[in-house]
């Protein structure tokens, strides 16, 4: 439970800096475009920080590997938070801050739906019975 939360607390961190950063690069390129810069320097963070601590995700190699799963696509929620909230709407300019809070927001539903309910459920689930 404490790994996912630190896990989780890193996602939502580093995504908000990557659209910050990018965000504000000054790239006169269209909403999709940075999207797309912003996963793709989440990939590349993810991709290190399973290169960096391998052996610190679990014991068994299963668990690793379904952890390094799940940082790899975590990295593709700006896209879906892009795709469900933004669309092809791309005409109105989207503020640096509307747009950090929308991934942040998007990175703290996937971290919450995949990362800490399922083991905030079965522990509740193990103490019920």
């Amino acid at each position: 439970m404490k790994q996912n939360l630190l896990i989780s607390i890193y996602q939502v961190v580093a995504v908000a800096l990557c659209t910050l950063i990018i965000a504000n690069i000054g790239l006169d390129a269209e909403l999709l475009r940075i999207t797309a810069y912003i996963v793709a320097a989440m990939l590349a963070l993810n991709i290190l920080v399973i290169a960096l601590c391998w052996k610190r995700f679990g014991l068994a190699l299963r668990f690793r590997i379904t952890e390094a799963i799940l940082l790899i696509a975590s990295a593709f929620t700006p896209l879906v938070s892009y795709y469900t909230f933004i669309g092809d709407n791309t005409v109105l300019p989207v503020a640096t801050s509307k747009l950090v809070l929308l991934y942040a927001m998007g990175q703290v539903s996937w971290c919450l739906a995949v990362y800490i309910l399922p083991d905030l459920v079965g522990k509740l689930r193990e103490k019920r019975y």
